[in-house]
């Protein structure tokens, strides 16, 4: 006899990869991608910062968290800078987490929202397919990954749709676009574009 007995359909899809997750799942490396996502940090200034907020962390400490992050490609050095005889890195986030959740039962309170996006999304697709879809297939084709290969071409289109997508949406908020709903966008809609 079963206790439970329903549908459980997907509400959404996460583009992570394995890497990537393992990166991020870790919470001292959790805790330096937002340092280094408001500006950039040498390993000392990093220690110095998490020490301020309450964690104790050696150097040594803070720069295998850091490589790891550079690794995964969530961390580039920005600058060089000649020390002593010696070479200062300083590391700069190349992602911004947003470690949020929306609270429980908004989904529903936002359905019209949700149905406009909906539709909005669709005409979104159905442009950039018209016009980029075979560059967008040829990329789709050569994705790495965890099961890539055994991905149908659809699923892989979808994926490079959606990094599509979210890459334009952090060219919108890092315009401002979305503090109030217009700063920061040109006559087309486009970031700084007049």
């Amino acid at each position: 006899m079963s206790f439970v007995d329903r549908d459980v359909e997907i509400e959404r899809e996460l583009a992570l990869d394995p890497e990537t997750a393992a990166a991020v799942g870790n919470e001292l490396r959790a805790r330096i991608l937002p340092l280094l996502a408001e500006e950039s940090g040498t390993i000392e200034s990093l220690a110095a910062d998490l020490r301020a907020a309450g964690e104790e962390r050696a150097e040594p400490t803070v720069r295998h968290h850091v490589r790891a992050l550079e690794e995964a490609g969530l961390v580039e050095v920005e600058r060089l800078e000649s020390v002593g005889g010696g070479t200062r890195k300083h590391y700069r986030a190349t992602v911004r987490l947003l470690p949020y959740s929306l609270p429980v039962g908004t989904i529903e309170e936002l359905s019209a929202a949700r149905a406009t996006t909906r539709r909005g999304a669709k005409a979104l697709v159905d442009a950039v397919l018209e016009n980029h879809g075979p560059a967008i297939r040829a990329v789709a084709a050569d994705l790495d990954g965890v099961d890539a290969e055994g991905a149908t071409e659809r699923e892989r289109v979808a994926f490079v749709l959606r990094e599509l997508v979210d890459r334009a949406l952090t060219d919108l908020a890092r315009a401002g676009r979305f503090e109030t709903g217009e700063e920061g966008s040109g006559a087309d809609g486009e970031p700084g574009s007049e």
